[in-house]
């Protein structure tokens, strides 16, 4: 119901969790993140096809029925050869690739922080990133934190929240 009164009002929620990237998708198309009318893709790392060269980032459709992934050769996108800004796509993105495309894709990381819809895997050094990055192309973030591993991307905030069950 949250997610859907943030949605009508215009205020994008994203999701940011420690959890696997098919659990995180599940529950994002659960609560609403994911809309139902669009595709959502997971950006996975290639492999480098040199020493020199930067290893290519992937997209891979998820099926819309279970988190499982659509076949790899209808599925996979060369990012640099098609948009992956594309408004029916709802991105996903797991820490080790945020990793790579922080350090070998720092043209393309301000854009996508404000276009992945979900954030799976990620370590509090990486939450923190991607909270100062939302910051740096000055979106106002609010945090919903539950556990210690939020603690550092928690820190860049005056106020902030946290849910503790007892």
């Amino acid at each position: 119901m949250v997610i859907d009164i943030n949605f009508r009002a215009h205020i994008r929620t994203v999701m940011v969790t420690g959890d696997n990237i098919l659990t995180a998708l599940s529950v994002a198309r659960e609560c609403g993140i994911i809309q139902p009318v669009k595709k959502a893709y997971i950006v996975e790392c290639g492999n480098r096809d040199s020493p020199n060269s930067r290893i290519p980032l992937l997209l891979k459709q998820a099926a819309s029925s279970s988190e499982d992934l659509l076949d790899d050769s209808s599925s996979v996108y060369d990012m640099e050869s098609r948009s992956f800004i594309d408004p029916t796509y709802q991105l996903s993105v797991s820490g080790p690739t945020f990793e790579v495309i922080s350090r070998e894709y720092p043209e393309l990381l301000l854009k996508f922080v404000t276009v992945c819809d979900v954030f799976a895997r990620m370590s509090p050094e990486q939450k923190q990133m991607l909270v100062n990055k939302l910051q740096e192309v000055e979106y106002t973030v609010a945090m919903c934190g539950d556990g210690a591993n939020d603690c550092a991307a928690l820190k860049v905030f005056a106020h902030y929240f946290s849910f503790i069950c007892i």
